[in-house]
């Protein structure tokens, strides 16, 4: 009986393990003309694509349009509204996540909300350090 908990438990944890593979998320350059602003991001392993979606914190406004150019599923474009994006602050923390988790909404370093973004998520830097790439 020890020897199957045991087995259970290492196969378990390797599962785990190999589940939480590092991977490298990049905001290459910020992009905009007169209606959008687009936010290119680059991976060395392939975005998620299917169930759930990933969602662009830039201080506490999310945004959610986003497609992979040409299929690329190692790339993945957000699309904003230039005007919502001239609206930003400029030492806005920009994150990424995979799904939308209200909690997440309410992360604009006014509250009491300390714990974290919730999900798989990168934090890339403030938008004052991507504003002239």
């Amino acid at each position: 009986m020890k020897f199957i908990l045991g087995v259970i438990f290492v196969l378990f944890n390797a599962s785990y393990s190999f589940s939480q593979i590092d991977n490298t998320v990049l905001l290459d350059s910020i992009q905009s003309n007169s209606d959008e602003t687009y936010f290119y991001f680059s991976s060395n392993e392939s975005f998620i694509a299917g169930a759930n979606s990933y969602v662009l914190h830039i201080g506490a406004k999310p945004f959610l349009l986003n497609e992979h150019p040409n299929g690329n599923l190692s790339r993945l474009i957000f699309k904003v509204p230039t005007n919502d994006f001239e609206a930003l602050k400029m030492n806005a923390e920009i994150v990424l996540v995979y799904g939308f988790y209200h909690s997440n909404t309410q992360q604009d370093g006014e509250g009491n909300l300390t714990n974290g973004y919730v999900g798989m998520h990168w934090i890339l830097g403030q938008l004052q350090d991507f504003k002239n790439k």
